[in-house]
């Protein structure tokens, strides 16, 4: 059922903000020291959001829809915690985003099966697509990374431009879902 909408919601330093159900929100601002959370809800309902501007922290699990995402924060994009069944679990389809542009200063870091239409990365940013133990991946339409870049397990990427730095590395885990050790050779 649709829960609370926003025509604009502004996160000022020190707020707070945590959004878990069905929800609308049509520009969302977070500040420097603001910390907003998009919860994954056991039934699978989500929170859809048309601008977003991120300078402070964020979180997001769960099958929330992003339109335009800019980032110059930190944002953590995470597995699922139910199932399809509203169990406790890891996942299924997660966070959907159609632009995703990481700003100078920007820190994102991808885990579990996301979607991003387009992604960029500035020159001052930082992104990581990290393994994970069950072998869930992010997908991945246009990329144009100019920043920083790391890129560990299943991830599949349609087009990549680079011309930042971008690190490919093994996966972190085995078929099994265990851990790999690495042996550096030099």
């Amino acid at each position: 059922m649709e829960l609370a909408g926003f025509n604009a919601f502004n996160n000022m330093d020190g707020g707070n903000a945590q959004f878990t159900g069905t929800h609308q929100i049509k520009e969302l601002n977070n500040a420097a020291k603001g910390v907003v959370a998009f919860n994954d809800h056991k039934d699978g309902q989500f929170s859809t959001v048309g601008k977003t501007n991120n300078i402070g922290q964020m979180s997001i699990s769960g099958n929330h829809a992003f339109d335009q995402f800019a980032n110059q924060g930190k944002v953590a994009v995470i597995p699922r915690a139910f199932n399809e069944k509203g169990e406790p679990v890891a996942l299924m389809e997660l966070s959907q985003f159609n632009a995703f542009n990481n700003m100078d200063g920007g820190n994102a870091q991808f885990t579990g099966t996301h979607m991003v239409k387009e992604m960029n990365n500035a020159a001052k940013g930082v992104v990581a697509f990290n393994d994970h133990k069950d072998g869930q991946f992010s997908t991945i339409g246009k990329t144009n990374n100019i920043g920083q870049m790391s890129i560990s397990g299943n991830h599949a990427f349609d087009q990549f431009a680079n011309s930042g730095k971008v690190a490919v590395i093994p996966r972190g885990f085995n078929e099994k879902g265990e851990p790999v050790k690495l042996n550096l050779l030099i």
